[in-house]
């Protein structure tokens, strides 16, 4: 068993963002605070472009294309602590008992709908919030949301010039 601090839950909130909102460098920097040791930058940089593009492919990023990520990183020689390896192998272990229980069951809806349920009903404490403030389950501060929600725009964009412009969706993810 494992525990991650508030700082890396705040963390990986930023990696989901940044996926959803096809940041590179949104990632890549979440992923130097979680790490204990990178020792090619271009390396990550790579992984997390081409993780992106997974994204643009899978729609939402869920519990596997997280563990892709973060196998992808660890085989570019980023090191992280033993908690955050151990929730890749959790969420791994945990993918593929639910498949095998339920073909039908996507891992990936589940995590979602857990996540708009709790940022729901977080929603009355924001009201009476600073900006900033990360003291919610989701670990996102309302500035994170209203960030997220003014980008929305140039995400669509995003995803539409690297689709239209490659059908392959090989295109390389914006590193802003």
């Amino acid at each position: 068993a494992g525990q991650l601090s508030k700082r890396e839950r705040e963390q990986l909130a930023e990696i989901f963002m940044g996926a959803i909102s096809l940041s590179a460098r949104r990632v890549v920097a979440a992923v130097r605070r979680l790490s204990t040791q990178i020792t090619d930058e271009a390396a990550v940089e790579e992984v997390v472009r081409a993780s992106l593009r997974r994204v643009r492919r899978e729609q939402i990023p869920g519990p596997s294309w997280f563990t892709s990520l973060f196998e992808d990183l660890m085989g570019a020689d980023v090191r992280f602590p033993a908690n955050l390896v151990l929730l890749r192998k959790s969420l791994f272990t945990l993918d593929g008992v639910v498949k095998d229980i339920d073909p039908n069951c996507s891992i990936r809806r589940v995590f979602l709908r857990e996540a708009l349920l709790r940022l729901f009903l977080e929603w009355p404490r924001r009201y009476v919030s600073l900006p900033w403030s990360k003291s919610f389950a989701t670990h996102l501060s309302n500035a994170d949301l209203l960030k997220l929600y003014l980008g929305t725009p140039l995400t669509v964009a995003k995803y539409l010039r690297h689709s239209l412009s490659d059908p392959g969706a090989r295109a390389e993810p914006e590193k802003g």
